[in-house]
């Protein structure tokens, strides 16, 4: 599935900124279609880890530039950082290539997408969606034949699709991604932990996430319940893979909430939430990638 929505909504977005134990899957990962397997080219590994590798510090260099001090362009930079991020993970785990053709799909049409938008407000959505269909993709991967599983990215699209049909606002459409990005990372992390080694930690934070959508006042609320609990699902995700890396992981959550609770304003906040949820996937990702065979 690759919907991509018109963006012809009345974007509004830039009045925001006035600035402006180990539970990794062993099993196959599910695919469309078992029969377009291909062998695995064991003498191409190394080099396609190397290379996704190599992107990722590529990536890096581009969040956090002292040049970057607009919030919106720091929605921007971390957004299509996370959106590569992903990329590189679903090439990873994509070790037989069946999931080629969807994947690299995607990241043309991102680039395409890109090409076409010239303000910060279009670029803004372009990164949101771009990390929301890798996420559908990631999602699918673990799914792939699980009618009622499957069904929630039907929902997500359709709703989309109708948000994009009423023109809405440009903040209500990324508060829908931001929601629906949550949904996605839970979903493929609940896969990754069958032994429900973190069962009670996704419990109390879905809860969390049911309570700040009740509170929610405005869009802005919504927005930041979504990629405040997808971040705190990652953390739990980055770590699965290092255990020991639990007091590391606890201080880059405090230095999150440390930066969102500073009186800079809403911009400041959302785009401090979207550095954070790019740091934690790229530490999911490198992660991922240096334990790929």
């Amino acid at each position: 599935m690759n919907h991509r929505f018109p963006i012809h909504l009345a974007l509004s977005l830039l009045v925001l900124f006035p600035s402006c134990g180990k539970t990794q899957d062993t099993r196959p990962v599910p695919t469309p279609d078992s029969s377009a397997h291909r062998a695995v080219d064991t003498t191409n590994l190394s080099r396609e880890k190397r290379e996704l590798l190599r992107m990722l510090d590529q990536v890096r260099r581009t969040v956090g530039r002292p040049s970057d001090t607009l919030d919106a362009e720091r929605m921007v930079v971390s957004t299509y950082a996370s959106f590569h991020a992903l990329f590189a993970l679903a090439r990873a785990w994509d070790r037989d290539g069946a999931w080629k053709e969807q994947i690299d799909t995607r990241y043309r049409t991102f680039l395409h997408e890109d090409s076409l938008r010239r303000g910060q407000d279009g670029k803004i959505i372009n990164g949101m969606l771009g990390i929301h269909e890798m996420l559908q993709t990631l999602y699918s991967m673990r799914y792939s034949g699980d009618e009622r599983r499957m069904s929630v990215i039907d929902t997500m699209d359709r709703r989309l699709s109708r948000l994009s049909t009423r023109r809405v606002q440009g903040m209500e459409f990324i508060a829908q991604l931001a929601e629906d990005i949550y949904v996605l990372t839970k979903g493929i992390f609940e896969d990754l932990d069958r032994n429900h080694v973190y069962e009670e930690h996704l419990r109390q934070i879905d809860q969390s996430f049911s309570e700040g959508l009740k509170a929610a006042e405005s869009e802005e609320d919504r927005f930041l319940n979504g990629m405040y609990r997808t971040f705190e699902v990652c953390q739990l995700w980055a770590l699965s893979y290092d255990p020991a890396k639990r007091g590391e992981l606890q201080e880059v959550y405090k230095r999150m909430i440390g930066e969102t609770t500073r009186r800079e304003g809403i911009g400041h906040q959302m785009a401090t939430a979207t550095e954070f949820l790019y740091h934690i996937l790229d530490r999911i990702a490198a992660s991922v990638i240096q334990g790929a065979s």
